[in-house]
């Protein structure tokens, strides 16, 4: 169980990978493109912060949300903001949804629709709405990827195995208070909103500006209980006292983020690991 809370298997790449995969088999695909195809081959879905594979994978599915399901937001004339090179996430939607308003349930219902679609109905109406002329889902995968590989490379350099996922993509502990200075952080991470150690939320905005690529909502609290022994560990990387001074304020984030867990004591043996001090509460 402590291994399983800190998987980094991405749930919805098997379902649309191997479909790009053969839609780009037969393609005049330049090197850049071609090294990013291989990447992919090769790549087990793991979003980890020294997959490369994992970075174009992130831009890839924004993209291919948007190329798919932008045109009919325009057609409909539902609000949507336009995207632009290199825009992140929020500035035209959070993905498959057309406002950064409406997300979380309606972009996993959106993104698992397009997966089963893509695999099962590629002709489907969805991939060639009234205002683009006549496509099916394997164009429009094609036309994300040579996108994404693109505006990657623009940003990071032609060489597709140096584009760490973990270089642009952090995990912040931050302060209820909204204060930078007592924030932790950002620490370089993996993760994404479809992996069991989870990292996603809203842009952090600090000094007025969001942070890229900085995240804090996720598996904060990992706990497992043995019910054969009733032994049980955890890991919880900081306080919830907003208080600095506390000897307890972040003394967990190191061990937090190298997966490590703490056990949980009780009885005769959290009064011999607490070395005779003792907590009175008052009201």
């Amino acid at each position: 169980m402590a291994q399983l809370n800190l998987s980094d298997i991405d749930a919805l790449a098997p379902s649309l990978v191997p479909s790009l995969l053969a839609a780009l088999d037969g393609q005049p695909l330049n090197p850049v493109e071609r090294s990013a195809r291989d990447l992919f081959a090769a790549w087990h879905y793991d979003v980890s912060p020294d997959s490369a594979a994992a970075t174009i994978w992130q831009r890839f599915i924004l993209l291919y949300d948007y190329d798919v399901l932008h045109p009919i937001w325009t057609y409909y004339k539902i609000s949507a903001p336009p995207i632009t090179p290199g825009a992140l996430p929020e500035e035209f939607g959070s993905g498959a949804t057309p406002s950064p308003l409406v997300g979380g349930f309606a972009d996993d219902s959106l993104q698992g629709l397009l997966a089963r679609l893509t695999s099962t109905d590629p002709s489907n109406a969805i991939f060639s709405p009234p205002s683009v002329p006549r496509r099916t889902a394997v164009d429009v995968l094609r036309q994300a990827f040579s996108e994404s590989v693109k505006e990657i490379a623009a940003r990071r350099g032609g060489n597709p195995s140096t584009w760490r996922y973990g270089d642009q993509h952090f995990v912040m502990m931050t302060s209820l208070l909204k204060s930078g200075t007592l924030d932790a952080g950002p620490y370089s991470y993996g993760g994404d909103g479809y992996t069991i150690d989870a990292l996603l939320s809203n842009p952090i905005v600090r000094g007025g500006k969001p942070l890229g690529g900085v995240h804090r909502g996720g598996s904060s609290w990992r706990y497992v209980m043995d019910w054969g022994t009733g032994d049980a560990t955890s890991s919880f990387p900081g306080g919830t006292s907003e208080n600095p001074a506390s000897p307890w304020y972040d003394n967990g984030i190191a061990d937090w983020l190298a997966g490590k867990y703490t056990p949980m004591l009780s009885g005769d043996a959290a009064i011999a690991a607490s070395k005779g001090r003792t907590w009175t509460l008052r009201p």
